[in-house]
């Protein structure tokens, strides 16, 4: 009888130890590193409702001012109605976002990019559209690029 109860201890021991063992083992496979997330392509969908968008069309054609800073006067308010536009349909905190608007043969750079990295949490995406003129916009509108820039914040 003794013996038997020696056997099932034992037994019941091995079971437990390959259980435990067991539950590590899966746990450990499961945390594998997580792949950095490229959300360049997310960007596009916002960039193409944003130039569909009559109101905001007109004002990057025909409003925005390329010759004066992104910060200044109309173009900050053309440039934070489309980020607020764009925040409302992103509904994520932990995102931000800036834009740029641009003439189609210049550059859109990110400015002052050291704010935007010490903010961000890695990686900065970005993304491109040309705007054309409606054929209802005001005369004198021109075609000009928007670039949306979108980061993980800190």
């Amino acid at each position: 009888m003794v013996a038997k109860r020696g056997f099932l201890r034992l037994l019941e021991a091995t079971i437990a130890v390959l259980v435990v063992l067991g539950a590590m083992l899966l746990l450990s496979s499961q945390r594998t590193p997580r792949q950095a997330e490229d959300l360049t392509q997310e960007l596009y969908p916002y960039l193409d409702e944003v130039a569909l968008n009559s109101t905001f069309r007109d004002n990057i054609t025909a409003h925005y001012d390329t010759s004066q800073p992104f910060d200044s006067g109309q173009n900050k308010e053309i440039r934070e109605s489309i980020e607020n536009f764009i925040r409302k349909r992103l509904a994520n905190p932990r995102l931000d976002l800036t834009v740029r608007i641009c003439d189609v043969d210049k550059l859109c750079p990110l400015e002052p990019l050291q704010d935007y990295l010490r903010n961000s949490d890695g990686d900065i995406f970005s993304a491109e559209r040309i705007v054309t003129p409606a054929p209802t916009s005001p005369a004198g509108a021109q075609t000009r690029k928007i670039r949306l820039f979108l980061w993980r914040k800190r």
